[in-house]
Order: structure tokens, then C-alpha cells, then sequence
């Protein structure tokens, strides 16, 4: 190994992983700003990829720091004490960004507008026919709540396997100098070391099983009732339901069951005009959110007079990166995204869909514990109890959000 000192690789990583992850970050908001959505996202974005190369920039420095001592001298010296002093800076500045960017991304998930299109109720609901469809809507309301939560690799089992990876290094530890930043390098490289497996065995169970990603489908398709998330004001995620009420109505097949809607201008103008309008002296929130909701359901159907869409497939780049990087809201199109594969795209408002974001955050927490504390299982103890926190918030905030869109007061 040739030689190297921990300011060298944060100095060579730190700006070759801050540069990449700060032009993707600016990638992102460009595409966040032709959804519609705030200059404001600018900011999480950019913490976020500066809390990745800081901290991935002072594993790797401090790692390859380790194996140039372990393979240059007989005897392993530790750091020198300003190097300990920045490594510590590094990773708790990196949690503080990172945790700027998951409280974002939950703020954001937790306002969505979220639509229950029901194709048996094209006219104004007269009484008693809302509560005689309300289960349809409970169903649905149900196994969306179900899984904004859900992760592909569950922390707990994450937490288990890197002890048991940590306790199998002890040995080997213990010939090593009582470096506060080598044992939170160990400690993340055996994080990564259980992550990486959890997350290949989930993902081999789900292709075996099937995705639970796949129930909202089947749920919408057995109900005859659709699902519109959206996640910017010209940006939606739409998942089709069976239409047997009007022969005529337009059927949606293949991927576009499942797709992305990025809306013209118009159509969210027209939008903007009926949430704002005055509707009388009725529930005037049950009223106008069914009235969005046949308007949202005529442009599925049928289309407006003077709109129209299309269909399109998203270009592989952006499939990759997870970003519109073609401008297709101009004029009075509006555009139908669809990607080969069957899952719906409207868990990119939960955490499934946010997994990088939430797993680094975690692996920041176990390490930035570990650092302070050296103790593996109180490291554990934390990271497992700030993620059953996260997950109660956010579950809580969730339904709020639902019940408030749907006019439901008790949805599980």
C-alpha cells in the first residue's frame, strides 16, 4: 500500500465525491423545479449529497489510512490527534446534513395531494351513495397506509447481522491501537457488510414472492378504484383501477396501469380554479375534493376539451438517475410516463422509495455513536430506537395527511 495520510484522502475524496454528488444534486433540482416544485428543494438536496461525500470521503480516507499503516510498519500507529479531531468533523457534520435532507423528504411525503378516483361516481354523489362506496376507498386507504413505511432492508435485521459481523472482528481488533476513528471505520465497513446481504436477500425474496409494491395494484384493480399521488404541482403518480361502469371509458393496459403524469400548465390551472372556487353551503371539503376528483377522472377517461396527452416511455438515464431530464409539460400536452417493469412509481412518495436517503442516514447514527461511545451495542440500541421514532412519526403524519385528502376519520 503506498503511503497515505488521512487529510490526503479527504482532501482527494472529499473533492471527487463532493463535486459528482453536488452536480447530481443539481441535476435533481432542475428536474424538481420543471415538476413545479420549490427553489427551496435546492437546500436538502445539496445537504444530502454533501453528507454522502463527507462521509464516504472519511471512510474511505481513514481506511486506506489503516491498511497503509498495517502493511508499511510492523506496528500500527494511530492517527494523529488533529486527524481524530476532523474525522470527527466529518461524520457529524454528515449526519447533521443528512438528517436536513430525510426530515425534507418526510415533510414532503407527509403534503402530498392524494386522490381516490372512483368510476362509479361520475355525477355529483347523492346521499347515501358515498357510504355505500366508502369501502372501496377504506381498501385502498389501507394498504397505501400499509407501506409508507416499509423498507426494502429492514434495520433490524441490518442492526443483528453487523454485531455478529463485529463480535467475528473482535479478535482482530483488538490488534489494533485504540483509535476512536478506527473503530468507527470497522464499525461502518461491517454495517455495510450486513446491509449488503439484507438488502440482496429481500430483493430475491421479493422477485421470488413478489414485490408488496404490487398490492396497491391489485387492490385498485379489484375495487375498480384508481390511485393519483402527487408529487409536485405538475408532477403525479397514477395507479389504474378497473373501469366497469362505462362501456365507453378508455381502458389503460401494460405499464400505463401504473405511470407517472406530468401535467400541462393548463391542467393544473384548471385544477388551481375548482380547489379555490366557492361550492355553497354544503361540507364544502367532501364536496370539492369529489369534484377534483371527476375532474382528475374525465382527464383519465376521456380528456378535457382542449387537453390531451400522451404516452411516453422514460429514457434510460433517467430511469438511472430518478429524473425527468426531457421538458414535456409544454403547451397543452400533458405527458404519460411509463417504464418497463411493473411496479408502481407512486412509492417514490414513501420510504420505499427513499431507501439510500434513510439507509445512510442509519449507517451515520450507528457510526456516529460508535465514534463517541465505542460501544457496539449502544450504537444498536439508538440506531433502532431513533428509526421505531422515525417510523411512528411519519405513520402518524401519513394518515393525517390521508385522512384530511379523503375526508375519513378512522382509515386502519
Amino acid at each position: 500500500m503506498p503511503s497515505a495520510g488521512v487529510l490526503k484522502g479527504l482532501e482527494i475524496w472529499g473533492g471527487v465525491l463532493g463535486a459528482l454528488l453536488s452536480c447530481y444534486a443539481l441535476v435533481q433540482w432542475r428536474g424538481v423545479l420543471r415538476r413545479g416544485g420549490l427553489q427551496f428543494s435546492l437546500l436538502p438536496l445539496l445537504a444530502g449529497a454533501i453528507a454522502d461525500a463527507m462521509y464516504f470521503a472519511a471512510w474511505v480516507a481513514t481506511l486506506h489510512a489503516l491498511a497503509a499503516e498495517a502493511g508499511s510498519h510492523g506496528l500500527t500507529l494511530p492517527p494523529a490527534i488533529a486527524e481524530e479531531h476532523i474525522i470527527r468533523a466529518f461524520v457529524v457534520s454528515s449526519i447533521s446534513l443528512k438528517a436536513i435532507k430525510a426530515a425534507w423528504v418526510n415533510w414532503r411525503q407527509c403534503r402530498c395531494d392524494i386522490f381516490f378516483l372512483d368510476w362509479s361516481e361520475y355525477n355529483p354523489p347523492i346521499k347515501g351513495e358515498y357510504d355505500h362506496n366508502l369501502w372501496k376507498t377504506m381498501m385502498v386507504a389501507r394498504e397505501w397506509s400499509s407501506m409508507q413505511t416499509k423498507r426494502r432492508a429492514n434495520p433490524g435485521l441490518t442492526v443483528a447481522l453487523a454485531l455478529v459481523i463485529l463480535h467475528l472482528l473482535a479478535p482482530w481488533q483488538l490488534s489494533l491501537p485504540n483509535s476512536p476513528s478506527y473503530t468507527w471505520a470497522v464499525g461502518t465497513l461491517a454495517w455495510w457488510a450486513a446491509y449488503a446481504p439484507v438488502l440482496l436477500a429481500q430483493w430475491a425474496w421479493d422477485r421470488i414472492v413478489g414485490s408488496p409494491t404490487l398490492g396497491i395494484a391489485r387492490v385498485c384493480d379489484g375495487v375498480g378504484l384508481s390511485l393519483l399521488v402527487f408529487q409536485e404541482e405538475l408532477y403525479a403518480h397514477y395507479v389504474h383501477g378497473r373501469n366497469n361502469g362505462s362501456p365507453d371509458a378508455k381502458t389503460m393496459s401494460g405499464p400505463l396501469e401504473a405511470c407517472r403524469v406530468v401535467c400541462a400548465p393548463q391542467l393544473r390551472n384548471v385544477y388551481k380554479q375548482l380547489a379555490t372556487a366557492g361550492l355553497g353551503a354544503m361540507d364544502e371539503h367532501e364536496t370539492r375534493q369529489a369534484l377534483l376528483s371527476r375532474f382528475l377522472a374525465a382527464f383519465f377517461e376521456r380528456a378535457l376539451d382542449g387537453l390531451s396527452w400522451v404516452a411516453s416511455e422514460r429514457t434510460v438515464m433517467e430511469r438511472l438517475l430518478d429524473v425527468e431530464l426531457v421538458a414535456r409539460e409544454a403547451g397543452n400536452t400533458s405527458a404519460l410516463l411509463y417504464d418497463p417493469d411493473s411496479m408502481p412509481s407512486c412509492f417514490a412518495l414513501s420510504w420505499w422509495g427513499e431507501e439510500w436517503t434513510l439507509a445512510t442516514l442509519d449507517a451515520m447514527l450507528f457510526g456516529c455513536i460508535l465514534l463517541v461511545t465505542k460501544d457496539w451495542l449502544l450504537a444498536a440500541l439508538v440506531t433502532l430506537a431513533v428509526w421505531q421514532i422515525a417510523k411512528q412519526l411519519r405513520a402518524w403524519f401519513g394518515d393525517k395527511n390521508l385522512k384530511q385528502h379523503i375526508g375519513i376519520g378512522d382509515i386502519l
